[in-house]
């Protein structure tokens, strides 16, 4: 992936490149390790508000100015993230907690971006079946949490569930299916033990 980012096919895509490589980082210390140094900073920016440098919305942008060099250079929107969300999919079965965490909240900062997108575009959102990000959540983030929920390792398929409970929290008023606003009544925040 990093090959494909350094060919000048655009600046964000190298980003999300270099991103991606950061997240798979190796201890050269420890056998069978996580760089830890390399690795968190990534997860806390992508866990971070949608103006911070690093989140999501951040490496979705197009650059302009001397980084864009031709027409293929402005790759941009959600489509270019796919490497690192599955990425952090990825993550959540990892057996470090901290790990796991830090990823389950980076992709509930994804999904936050999605809403925040979705909203921002006034245009869009009366023809929402030409919005990238509505489209992006439909169709690729949602398939993958279907997956996960199947998941044999417990904790992971908990941060699958976990991540369907905000999906649904937070499109709760959106008429499409694939979002399961509907489930958002077996949210109960007063009540953990009851909550979904």
């Amino acid at each position: 992936i990093t090959g494909i980012g350094s060919r000048g096919i655009g600046s964000n895509l190298n980003r999300v490149a270099t991103a991606v490589v950061e997240l798979n980082a190796a201890s050269t210390a420890y056998v069978n390790e996580h760089d830890f140094d390399r690795m968190l900073p990534v997860l806390n920016g992508l866990g971070a508000s949608n103006d911070s440098e690093g989140s999501w919305f951040d490496l979705s942008k197009a650059r302009s100015g001397s980084e864009c060099k031709d027409s293929m250079s402005s790759i941009a929107g959600p489509r270019v993230l796919l490497p690192l969300m599955f990425t952090c999919f990825h993550l959540l079965y990892d057996s470090d907690g901290v790990i796991s965490r830090a990823s389950s909240k980076a992709l509930k900062a994804i999904v936050s971006t999605c809403l925040d997108q979705i909203q921002s575009s006034k245009e869009e959102q009366e023809n929402s079946s030409h919005n990238a990000w509505l489209k992006f959540i439909e169709s690729t983030f949602m398939p993958c949490l279907k997956v996960g929920i199947m998941a044999k390792n417990l904790p992971a398929r908990r941060s699958f569930v976990l991540l369907v409970s905000h999906v649904s929290k937070l499109f709760k008023g959106f008429q499409s299916v694939h979002l399961y606003g509907d489930l958002e009544c077996l949210i109960r925040e007063d009540d953990p033990d009851q909550d979904f």
